[in-house]
């Protein structure tokens, strides 16, 4: 019987308030992936955002059924409540439906362990900025 690689989470998740993604943009090929995103959830590794395919705007991204050709893209996102910009990797994506999907970044490598977890203390939570 062949062993099945299980993917285990060491950083504990929480739920975010809706945190607005800017301009999440490929360093690898230079573009503009998405003009806006929204933050679900977070850890002190990285961000699940959801996107809305009207919002993709990279060419490669409008015409496909997954986002496959992004994945392992360094990235580039500013965190618009916060006025932070941030860089990282895409870990994962995943189509929700005909008009969303869902992108994993991995922020872990850019930044100290310390900087991570003020980060994760300082986003908002949900109805923080109702």
């Amino acid at each position: 019987m062949a062993k099945v690689a299980v993917e285990k989470r060491l950083a504990k998740r929480i739920e975010t308030g809706a945190i607005t993604v800017r301009n999440l943009t490929s360093l690898n090929h230079a573009e503009v992936i998405s003009k806006v995103a929204t933050v679900i959830d977070a850890s002190n590794t990285g961000f699940l955002l959801h996107v809305r395919r009207q919002d993709l705007l990279a060419k490669f991204t409008r015409e496909s059924l997954t986002l496959n050709e992004v994945l392992g893209a360094k990235v580039i996102l500013l965190l618009e409540q916060m006025n932070l910009e941030m860089t990282g990797s895409i870990v994962r994506t995943r189509r929700i439906n005909k008009n969303l999907f869902e992108i994993g970044i991995d922020y872990s490598d850019e930044a100290p362990d310390y900087w991570r977890e003020c980060l994760i203390d300082l986003l908002p939570r949900p109805g923080e900025f109702d």
